[in-house]
């Protein structure tokens, strides 16, 4: 049976992956049939019995292993034949320079164009892992990112600290030792679930098996687990080939995932591309797993030359309406001046039971003419970096708009990045938006990748190099295409310089790079992330660099829940802003009204603060420059707390500072309170001061200072009063007749008094209602039921054991 394992990974480097749970796929009977895109069945297929218990990751990468050669078809490999001759096809299309930044600005920048977006954080995703071509692929989630290559998968904070790391066979060993040579992944983050995909594939010569590896992250952070699930790629529904799943990409929509494959003979040979559509709620509730599969798809839905390198989108902004695209360049890899787009508009048709299946429409679309470049230059040898061929290398869908590219042959250069943005929103109606290529002034461009955030800007990471540049990781700004066509905003950024000459064949003798870069949008809506590969400092090493662009720097350290920043004391102040701050899936919102409305605080930091003593705690953010939200709670786990009290800037909290909040609450000492600090109406910008007060507890215990009468004094007028003073401000309801008395020595009987207290003066004083009796000895007491301001009872003999009374005596005259 197939089988999906729940694994666990480690937060070390080197960490195995521990198998935790099972769930099994199971068979679809489903008749079989032709489409317009090419022949159909569809059946969840048995793969391999379950397997428990846990399995280490190999110790250290693999050295010198490449993955399994990229296919190509007889039409790509005439069509880079003739480049290498001299005969390339240059591109057709407009394009666009794009220098190294410091050289001149490109003739293509409009004038209104926004200015170069800001990079921020940079730093190593993934070294050379001895295996090549390295296939770079990022995604971003909101607490961390996950940088894929051939032989690595590595998860690591936003401001680069390495958090796991192990092979790609080892992330997927739990399936079965024979994956351990698992090769082209693919990762993306999946706004619709809030969780990370990853796909790999595997191959087995020997029993001529080839094998889909698919993993679901548990939650959004890509440590807390994943689910993996072994399903068979050779077979075409439920059919047996002995074809083996080459190139694989896999998309999404709101409903399911795409996974495209070029498949090839284990003899040798491209046979045909596959689309296999599968429902995301059988991953999610790890249930059997069915799909469709569409295959020998056609150029043109039902033409005669078979469809190569289908790249489904990735969805974002979509609804189940929207159905899933999928697109590809025509020409088999070589020439072409075509894109055949294609729709699905109904995928949960895939795994219903019926055997009706999913449409799969097409629509071809016109572009500007494209071929293979013959390769990239480099300093230090004629042997020039394979750059593959005219196949479509990604594609992103955003609000009706698909953008894909390739690397295509261009005039004065070897090689361009290609860009396609088409408007689909009105499928099958399709429009252009962008068709160009992009040059960096005269040096090659190669294996591009876009990606897209919320305002639709975008950013295309590549390799670039010439003659004088060693093979180096770089970017360029693509604006909205509501801003401008035909344009990018500024130059080429480099990313990570290269370092040596890169020359390392495969057994074909190709100088292999690529296969692709990565891009991905975070899920803040504002930044994207790159990984470029570089030649690294070691010759014939890569490297692959994350970047982040259209963002100053990650968001801030305390973003998340899991790292709250701890505050000290009973008396602090942190400086803290929400600038790029995020909202975590199973936060709470941070305010409800008094009308019950709820402010959710879209983006927010955390604290925490264990109480030293027990008593009353103010926390303000009375700087606030925006809008702001503060929020205390109890609890482990943003969807486990209980609110202890918030104040979303109500009923004028900071005086004049409409923007701040303040809250006050009892604190017990020794509970840790979580602390959130959010803003209010979307904004992000937002800078404050948290400040925490919780005065000193008073503990020291109050006494009697001085008395009249003295003690011991005789002669005292008959209608004399009697007075004490006190060490400290009391309480003045615990200073009565109950707690300040007078008696005849020898007697229990107090004498009839008013007694009052003077919180001035910080004086009691006893006024007896009749004269005191000649020549007698009186006693005067104030009890340990005085209390201070704080509560603390008199004691006027701290050492003795307990609380002590104030006695003293006098008489008075004859």
């Amino acid at each position: 049976m197939g089988v999906a394992l729940m694994l666990a990974v480690g937060l070390a480097m080197g960490a195995g992956v521990e198998g935790v749970g099972t769930g099994k796929a199971q068979a679809q009977e489903a008749s079989g049939g032709d489409s317009a895109g090419g022949r159909a069945e569809a059946r969840g297929v048995a793969t391999r019995p379950e397997q428990a218990g846990s399995q280490e990751a190999p110790v250290g990468p693999r050295r010198d292993v490449p993955a399994p050669p990229v296919g190509m078809t007889e039409r790509g490999k005439a069509a880079l034949k003739q480049a290498r001759l001299g005969n390339a096809q240059p591109s057709q299309a407009k394009e666009i320079t794009a220098p190294v930044r410091g050289g001149s600005p490109s003739s293509q920048q409009p004038e209104n164009a926004p200015e170069v977006p800001v990079q921020g954080t940079s730093f190593l995703g993934v070294s050379d892992s001895g295996w090549f071509p390295p296939d770079p692929q990022i995604a971003a989630g909101p607490n961390n990112i996950v940088a894929a290559t051939n032989g690595a998968v590595n998860i690591r904070t936003k401001d680069g600290a390495l958090l796991s790391s192990q092979t790609l066979g080892g992330f997927f060993s739990a399936l079965g030792s024979e994956h351990s040579g698992a090769f082209d992944p693919w990762v993306t983050y999946d706004p619709y679930l809030n969780r990370f995909w990853i796909m790999a594939v595997s191959r087995d010569d020997t029993t001529q098996r080839s094998d889909i590896l698919i993993g679901l992250s548990n939650t959004s952070d890509a440590t807390l687990g994943w689910r993996l699930w072994e399903l068979n790629g050779s077979v075409n529904g439920s059919n047996p080939t002995t074809n083996w799943c080459d190139y694989p990409k896999l998309g999404f929509d709101t409903q399911a995932i795409y996974v495209t494959c070029n498949m090839f003979a284990f003899g040798g040979g491209n046979q045909y591309s596959k689309i296999r559509i599968m429902a995301k709620n059988q991953f999610v509730n790890n249930t059997a797993i069915f799909w469709w599969d569409f295959w020998d798809v056609r150029e043109g839905g039902s033409g005669t030359a078979k469809a190569f390198t289908i790249q489904p989108a990735v969805m974002y902004g979509a609804t189940a309406a929207s159905g899933g695209f999928l697109v590809n360049a025509r020409g088999g890899g070589g020439t072409g001046s075509a894109l055949d787009v294609w729709r699905v508009p109904n995928p949960l048709e895939c795994c219903n039971g019926d055997a009706v299946g999913p449409t799969l429409n097409n629509q071809g679309r016109s572009v500007a003419g494209y071929g293979p470049s013959d390769g990239a230059r480099q300093p230090g040898t004629t042997t020039q970096i394979n750059n593959g061929d005219s196949r479509l290398l990604y594609a992103v869908w955003k609000n009706g708009r698909l953008s894909t590219g390739h690397t295509v042959a261009c005039g004065g250069t070897n090689a361009c990045g290609g860009f396609t943005e088409l408007n689909v929103s009105a499928y099958p109606t399709i429009s252009t938006l962008n068709d160009w290529v992009l040059t960096a002034g005269g040096e090659d461009v190669y294996f591009p990748s876009v990606s897209v955030n919320a305002a639709d800007d975008k950013t295309m990471v590549y390799t670039v190099s010439d003659p004088n540049r060693f093979a180096s990781a770089a970017w360029a700004a693509i604006p909205s295409s509501t801003d401008c066509t035909n344009c990018v905003d500024g130059g080429t950024n480099i990313l990570r310089s290269g370092q040596s000459t890169y020359v390392r064949t495969d057994n074909i003798g190709r100088n292999r790079w690529g296969d692709y870069s990565g891009a991905s949008p975070d899920p803040n809506g504002q930044g994207i992330w790159v990984l470029g590969e570089f030649a690294a400092s070691t010759a014939n090493t890569w490297g692959a660099q994350v970047g982040l662009t259209y963002q100053a720097a990650p968001p801030p350290a305390n973003d998340n829940f899991s790292r709250s920043q701890a505050i000290f004391g009973g008396d602090a102040s942190v400086s803290g802003t929400t600038r790029f701050a995020t909202r975590e899936p199973s936060e709470p919102d941070h305010s409800t009204d008094t009308d019950g409305a709820s402010w959710i605080g879209d983006h927010s930091v955390w604290y925490s603060w264990t109480a030293p003593n027990t008593g009353s705690v103010t926390m303000d953010t009375c700087s606030a420059s925006i809008d702001s939200i503060l929020a205390v709670y109890t609890g482990g786990s943003p969807g486990g707390l209980s609110r202890v009290t918030d104040n979303n800037n109500d009923f004028g909290a900071c005086g004049t500072n409409n923007f701040g909040s303040r809250v006050a609450f009892n604190a017990t000492a020794g509970t840790t309170y979580r602390i959130a600090v959010a803003d209010a109406g979307g904004l992000r910008e937002n800078s404050f001061v948290l400040r925490l007060v919780q005065p000193v507890p008073d503990t020291t215990k109050p006494r009697v200072t001085s008395v009249a009468p003295a003690n011991g004094a005789t002669g005292v007028g008959l209608s004399a009063n009697v007075r004490a003073v006190f060490s400290e401000a009391m309480t003045p309801a615990t200073i009565n007749t109950g707690t300040f008395k007078l008696m005849r020595a020898g007697t229990t009987t107090a004498v009839g008094a008013t007694v009052s207290y003077d919180p001035a003066t910080k004086k009691a004083t006893l006024n007896p209602n009749n004269n005191l009796r000649a020549a007698t000895k009186y006693k005067a007491v104030v009890a340990t039921g005085a209390k201070d301001l704080a509560g603390n009872s008199l004691d006027q003999n701290p050492s003795v054991g307990g609380n002590q009374n104030k006695a003293w005596t006098f008489t008075t005259r004859r």
